[in-house]
């Protein structure tokens, strides 16, 4: 059996989300290109997984070798499991840097969103003003914190006719609730002019070949008003906005930072989102008086 056959078999007795197929296609994908034909399960050593990873990581961050590593130890351990081949025993681990934990204050995200309001003209095939197009997704992913995959397929009868409304998302497959101020749902309600075709989407893609391609489009402009506004994004505008608006509410609401980032976890918000000055924002014992 080749290894993309059995990945095709696990998906289907599996529960995945398709974020996370996704995920697990491109590590086959990667550990095949470097061998150059289709991988077999017997593929699977620790030498041969060692070497790929070696290789691997001579062209990319450690972040993107860590991920490939994961999901290819995971399909490994099925397949030991099922097909009775060893497990990874000696696979070389990945030292992998702390990530960036800035954030944008409220004031900085305005600053991006003034600089998108002097964008001109309409986008093609959908024609909605590409100002209102960015500011208002800019505003939305700042009020959420939701990831872009997300926002993108926000409906108008959610964010715009409703208070509270629920998103599935798209990594984890878990709802989230969510609720925007009403100057973003005004801004979003311009896009629904009359020069603009009928659509449910808020921000529908507009004809590129693939929704990825569309999505470095719109970070490709965003990038362009956040170097304007004299700030920077190490990691791309979206997660930084998440990483900010997660940061606002718990320094506006400790422990309300998890809830807000739909994580079922609270280490998971404080390891990977919260920014260094949040610890600084704790209480002090009682004074002393000395």
């Amino acid at each position: 059996m080749k290894l993309h056959e059995f990945l095709v078999a696990y998906c289907l007795q599996r529960d995945i989300t398709e974020s996370s197929i996704e995920q697990y296609r491109i590590a086959v994908h990667c550990f095949e290109k470097w061998l150059g034909r289709p991988a077999e399960l017997d593929d699977l050593t620790d030498e041969q997984m060692n070497r790929f990873l070696a290789t691997y990581a001579q062209d990319h961050r450690p972040h993107t070798v860590q991920s490939k590593r994961r999901s290819l130890l995971v399909l490994w351990r099925a397949i030991a499991d099922q097909h009775g081949i060893a497990e990874p025993n000696r696979v070389r681990r990945i030292k992998t840097p702390p990530t960036p934990r800035d954030v944008w204050s409220a004031e900085d995200v305005g600053r991006i969103c003034a600089e998108l309001q002097q964008v001109q003209g309409r986008l093609p095939v959908v024609c909605i003003k590409k100002a209102d197009y960015y500011v208002g997704l800019v505003a939305a992913a700042w009020e959420t914190g939701l990831r872009l995959a997300d926002l993108m397929g926000l409906e108008r009868s959610q964010a715009v006719e409703s208070g509270w409304f629920c998103v599935t998302m798209h990594k984890t497959g878990l709802p989230h609730w969510c609720k925007l101020h009403p100057s973003t749902r005004a801004v979003i309600n311009r896009t629904f002019d009359d020069f603009a075709p009928p659509r449910r989407l808020c921000w529908p893609t507009w004809g590129i070949r693939t929704p990825k391609a569309c999505y470095k489009l719109i970070r490709l402009e965003i990038m362009a008003a956040v170097r304007a506004a004299g700030l920077t994004a190490s990691d791309g505008p979206f997660k930084k906005l998440r990483r900010s608006s997660i940061t606002a509410v718990e320094l506006a609401a400790p422990g309300q930072g998890q809830y807000h980032a739909g994580h079922t976890s609270a280490i998971t918000t404080q390891k990977w989102y919260l920014a260094d000055g949040v610890k600084l924002n704790r209480p002090l014992p009682v004074e002393l008086l000395i």
